[in-house]
């Protein structure tokens, strides 16, 4: 790791021993309220591949949100105004940002065991116990069984 951090050193002028959480370069805006937000519902990837992992600049379909998106009405609403302020110019920026960032302390307050241990919880048992069939190909000599 030693060749590496001094190659981040020497590049980026600053220590880092390893890539960017996010990676991300120093000067790149990170949506970490979005990221916030979604951690405070997504158990699965199929979730993770259909919102969290959208093509910048794609519309986030509202409609793929889960039940378990929402504590309340007001949540359903606020979320639900949110992805339209989102789609109608396809860009997070800071005021979206504190907006899903506000949304995420909404919901982590109430239930914080939720947040900090449930969900990772079903993350995990998801990567771990989830077939990746997506990645599987199928053959011509396949199809037909």
């Amino acid at each position: 790791m030693l060749p590496w951090t001094l190659r981040n050193l020497r590049t980026f002028h600053r220590f880092q021993p390893l890539a960017p959480r996010y990676a991300n370069t120093p000067e790149d805006f990170v949506p970490r309220g979005f990221n916030r937000w979604t951690k405070t519902w997504i158990a699965d990837y199929v979730s993770t591949e259909e919102l969290y992992w959208a093509e910048p600049g794609e519309e986030m379909d509202f409609d793929k949100l889960p039940e378990r998106a929402f504590d309340s009405r007001q949540q359903f609403d606020a979320t639900q105004q949110v992805f339209d302020d989102y789609n109608a110019n396809h860009e997070i920026d800071a005021d979206l940002d504190a907006r899903f960032a506000a949304l995420a302390t909404e919901r982590i307050q109430p239930s914080p065991l939720r947040y900090y241990i449930r969900l990772p919880l079903l993350r995990m048992a998801d990567m771990w116990l989830r077939p990746r069939t997506e990645l599987f190909t199928l053959g011509p000599s396949l199809v037909g069984i």
